[in-house]
């Protein structure tokens, strides 16, 4: 199963709320096909691991809302 690597800078001010553009909303797209609602594995990088789901899709970006539960 593929796992969305989040960046710092992905957080859009807050702990919950990532925002993705460019490659990685290519790939949440194209490959993985996501639709609103779409849950996907996520890991902020260097960090834990948890859930992300599919809250908004724009032209050019990809809102999750994400929650951790492992290390």
């Amino acid at each position: 199963m593929n796992l969305i690597v989040l960046l710092d800078e992905d957080f859009s001010g807050s702990a919950d709320r990532v925002r993705l553009t460019g490659r990685r909303y290519q790939h949440l797209t194209e490959i993985q096909r996501v639709e609103m609602g779409s849950r996907l594995r996520v890991g902020r990088l260097n960090g834990s691991v948890g859930e992300g789901c599919v809250t908004e899709l724009g032209l050019d970006f990809a809102e999750l809302e994400v929650s951790f539960h492992h290390p």
